[in-house]
Formats: structure tokens, sequence, C-alpha cells
């Protein structure tokens, strides 16, 4: 038996999982969980996405939770967390209606939800991206929804929920 290797102690374990005194098996090897945590601490560690200002407009959408004294406040943090404090270019015509011709007709689609909206509003501001910060204010905490869309997919390029706590000198 490898000096690594302990004695098969059963089904419940067989397979890994944390066990006493920092453990962790996997297979059939034994590794100390400090050296695992250290390198998936780090990995973990989340910090946003640095987006480039001149390439990525920014639409604000505030609930009507939050005070409007804060919204100042909520694009210096989101220029801070993701725009190394530079201010973006905000899209003030992203939530506007818009109609497309089809084949049968026409469409009407709303914001950048929508590809084709995406691409003509990018083309309209010369960015490449439309970052979208949902804003709710639930007492002393803020709570910020932030999704990515690029011109590539469909899909958001990231999703990401942050909470702020109210700032003290407001």
């Amino acid at each position: 038996m490898d000096s690594d290797e302990e004695p098969d102690t059963g089904d419940g374990q067989r397979w890994g999982g944390i066990l006493r005194d920092g453990v962790i098996r996997l297979g059939n090897k034994w590794i100390k969980g400090g050296i695992l945590l250290l390198v998936l601490g780090s990995a973990l560690e989340s910090r946003a996405e640095e987006l480039n200002p001149e390439t990525t407009a920014v639409r604000y959408v505030f609930a009507s939770s939050v005070e409007p004294q804060l919204y100042g406040w909520i694009q210096e943090e989101v220029a801070d967390e993701w725009f190394d404090g530079d201010v973006p270019k905000i899209c003030h015509v992203c939530d506007n209606v818009y109609r497309h011709a089809t084949d049968n007709g026409s469409i009407i689609t709303r914001g950048t939800q929508n590809m084709l909206n995406r691409k003509t509003l990018a083309q309209l501001m010369g960015v490449e991206a439309f970052l979208t910060i949902i804003a709710r204010q639930y007492g002393e905490t803020v709570r910020i929804e932030a999704a990515l869309h690029d011109l590539a997919t469909e899909t958001p390029r990231f999703s990401k929920h942050l909470e702020w706590s109210r700032p003290w000198f407001d």
C-alpha cells in the first residue's frame, strides 16, 4: 500500500468526499484540504470582468424602490466594478420599442434582449456590447442584477448578482 493511500473505509467514502481532519479523498488518493482550498479559493474569487468603456454601453433600470438620490452612487459603483472607474457610455435609447419588417409583416421588440435591436443600437452608438444593470432597493441594501450582451450570441455573455449596502454619506 502506498503512503498516500488509505484502506477502503466503505462505500460512503469510496467515491470521494471531505473527511475528518481536513483530508479530501479523490479516488484512491488523499489530498490535504488546505492545498486544495488554497488553489480553489483563488480560482473561485470573483472579480468582475473588466470592460472597455469605449465599446460597452450601459443601460440602467432603476426599480421604483430605489431612491433617486442613489442613482449617481449606483452609477459610480458600476463604473468602479466593471470599468476601472472610467465612465462608460450610457444607453438612453436601449429601452425604446423598435419595429422590424419581416416577410409576413413586422415584429415589435424592446431593448437589447433582441439581437436585431442590439446590432442596430451598436451601430448607432459605436459599441460592441451592452451591460444591463437592474437595481432594486430593499431597506438599506441595493441589489444589482447585471447582464452583458454582445453581438455574437443571443444569450448574455455573463450574468451576475451583487448586493451593496446603502452608502453612509447620502
